[in-house]
Formats: C-alpha cells, structure tokens, sequence
C-alpha cells in the first residue's frame, strides 16, 4: 500500500519533475490553507 500521495508521484514521476511541480503547487495549496 502506498504511504503518501506524495510517495505515488514519486512513483509517476521523474523526481526532478516532482520536485518542479511540488515548487509550483506548495505555495498554492498554503495560501488555501491559509485562508481557514
């Protein structure tokens, strides 16, 4: 079973792609949370 969501796009992923979309996404996905 996989862990994490973000061990499965390891899995799908180059880990220099992950690594960019992580970049592009983290800071989105705060100012989300953030907003609670």
């Amino acid at each position: 079973m996989i862990a994490t969501y973000g061990e499965a796009k390891r899995k799908v992923l180059r880990e220099t792609e992950f690594d960019r979309v992580t970049a592009v996404f983290d800071p989105f996905f705060r100012k989300i949370l953030a907003m609670e």
